[in-house]
């Protein structure tokens, strides 16, 4: 079996349920933005301390699986808002929140983390677009998107305060 197929050659891509569809088509663009939300979070976590690796590859993980629903395949569940709520919380408690905007770039590693956090703010806009002609597909996503990147923006401030 090849990756190369031909089968992409004229535009058309194909989903996990076997439809073929147009490969600039809303559903596709936002399968793009999460690929690419995925691949930067791999960058951060190359150069993240042991317990933000670990939590990085997690959220990975609930990435992919969200790639797995939008891309038509019914055996992945998409990922749940709770468990980034209670993160969020999490993080909150033990970080100062900045009282004004924050200027990206007090560290490397937070720095990246913005790279995806703002990755993952573009992936939400896809969605919202995606979901005026498909909300029951967005519906289970769109909070949970909202989330990686609060959790992401928290991320980054605490890799500030390291």
């Amino acid at each position: 079996m090849s990756i190369t197929t031909g089968k992409g050659d004229e535009g058309w891509t194909g989903l996990a349920d076997g439809k073929r569809v147009p490969k600039d088509a809303p559903r596709i663009e936002v399968l793009g933005q999460i690929d690419m939300l995925v691949s930067l979070l791999g960058v951060v976590r190359f150069g993240a301390d042991e317990e933000t690796a670990g939590e990085l590859r997690l959220l990975q993980e609930e990435v992919i699986q969200a790639t797995g629903w939008l891309a038509g395949s019914r055996a992945v569940v998409p990922p749940q808002v709770s468990r980034l709520d209670e993160e969020c919380a999490r993080l909150e408690g033990e970080i100062e929140l900045p009282d004004d905007f924050v200027l990206p770039g007090a560290s490397r590693l937070a720095a990246e983390l913005d790279v995806a956090r703002a990755a993952a703010r573009t992936c939400e806009r896809r969605l919202a677009a995606l979901a005026r002609e498909d909300p029951d597909l967005c519906r289970p996503l769109r909070a949970w998107m909202n989330r990686v990147s609060d959790y992401l923006w928290l991320l980054a401030r605490r890799m500030e305060g390291r």
